[in-house]
């Protein structure tokens, strides 16, 4: 097939899809008809040529914009005219995505040992949690350093060296005045220290009169 061109013999050029076009590759784009530079949409310079020797109509931003917005009506009107076939592809598609990327395995919690339920990435389960932010907050420990403490006192009372009364815990026992944390105590020393009012004349006191 030969151009369309005026008094052009020349053979003429296949377009992208395989088939011959209607001039050569001299006449495709006459110098007459210049290519565009100026993006049709927003009026910016288009800055690529294509490799054919043409231009393209609009800048590359602008054409990822129109194909989205063209993608997104045809979506929208796919979903709006077959809705039990959408909702087909769509469980089809979380089947899918479950199957190529499993879910992570349960994160364990560095305090207790038990699974967090809170993620693969919790580093510890919500108790331990609060424990945790109870005891940083309060007195400025964490519960690594409460569970040190607990280990040197064997899990006793630092004053009356016994266990903890029924299913009780012991105490973080600190100084009301400077913020420092003496030990763990139990409830009962806890709050005798606190009747005392932390005062050493009134601990004493109290030892004079138990011992007369």
């Amino acid at each position: 097939m030969t151009c369309k061109w005026p008094d052009c013999t020349a053979e003429a050029d296949i377009n992208l899809r395989g088939r011959p076009s209607r001039h050569c590759v001299a006449h495709k784009y006459h110098p007459r008809v210049p290519p565009r530079t100026e993006c049709m949409a927003c009026h910016g310079p288009i800055g690529r040529v294509s490799t054919r020797g043409g231009a393209y109509k609009f800048c590359l931003a602008c054409k990822s914009q129109r194909l989205a917005e063209r993608r997104r009506a045809s979506i929208t009107k796919f979903r709006t005219e077959n809705p039990a076939r959408w909702r087909t592809i769509q469980r089809r598609a979380r089947l899918k995505a479950q199957a190529a990327f499993p879910p992570a395995p349960e994160s364990m919690c560095k305090d207790c040992g038990q699974p967090t339920k809170r993620g693969p990435y919790a580093e510890r389960c919500h108790p331990c949690k609060r424990a945790h932010g109870k005891l940083r907050s309060r007195y400025g420990i964490g519960s690594g350093d409460f569970a040190r403490m607990l280990a040197e006192q064997k899990g006793l009372c630092a004053i009356c060296h016994e266990l903890p009364d029924g299913h009780g815990e012991l105490h973080v026992d600190h100084d009301h005045a400077t913020g420092r944390v003496r030990g763990l105590l139990c409830a009962s020393c806890n709050l005798g220290l606190g009747n005392l009012k932390d005062d050493v004349s009134n601990v004493r006191e109290a030892l004079l009169y138990l011992t007369r």
